[in-house]
């Protein structure tokens, strides 16, 4: 009595059909093993890109950047408008401050930008000055949409040449660098910090 098998292997009592169907058992096990391993292996690299981007963007302690005791460098950056530009030797503050290097279309950055202009009476002593290497009209919108002009200590730049991201080295935005008065680099916050901890880095001795 013989059962035909998809047509192409053939059930029987023989040594060669019972071999066939073994070999074509084991062939269908290892393709049905390989394409679990690689489902798994893609949900791993995507669990593994998502945690490492969320990571990148959520706070963490000041980091260590070897910068730190040295001066601003002279960067000229095209205002928001860009009518007009800003040089950082004319920076002259009496306190500390803060250069924010961002994406307008981050999450996090728009957070922490949202969560600076709300916090805007605790931190108005110090200055903010939000630079990214977007286009204008991007950077136009973030302005009007978090209403930065009513906050008089903050001022939003185009870093058309990315030269501080390239100086800086910078690995993730939002990208928070602390300058004491004298305009020398202090620490670094990245991700999306609390008020607070960004009032204690400004304040700190």
């Amino acid at each position: 009595m013989e059962t035909t098998f998809n047509t192409k292997y053939r059930i029987g009592n023989s040594a060669s059909n019972r071999h066939q169907i073994s070999e074509a058992e084991g062939t269908a096990i290892a393709v049905l093993l390989l394409n679990k391993n690689a489902k798994m292996t893609i949900k791993l690299v995507i669990i593994t890109i998502i945690f490492l981007t969320l990571s990148g963007c959520l706070e963490h302690a000041p980091i260590k950047t070897g910068f730190e005791g040295k001066a601003l460098p002279s960067f000229t950056f095209l205002l928001a408008d860009t009518a007009s530009s800003i040089n950082t030797d004319s920076l002259n503050f009496e306190k500390p401050f803060v250069i924010f290097y961002f994406s307008p279309d981050c999450p996090y950055c728009r957070a922490q930008i949202r969560d600076i202009v709300k916090h805007n009476k605790e931190l108005q002593n110090n200055k903010f000055l939000l630079i990214t290497n977007y286009e204008k009209e991007q950077v136009q919108k973030v302005v009007k949409e978090f209403k930065i002009k009513d906050c008089k200590n903050i001022k939003v730049a185009i870093d058309s040449k990315s030269s501080f991201i390239n100086y800086y080295y910078i690995p993730n935005v939002p990208y928070l660098a602390i300058y004491d008065k004298e305009k020398k680099f202090r620490n670094a916050l990245i991700g999306r910090t609390d008020f607070k901890t960004i009032e204690q880095s400004l304040n700190a001795n």
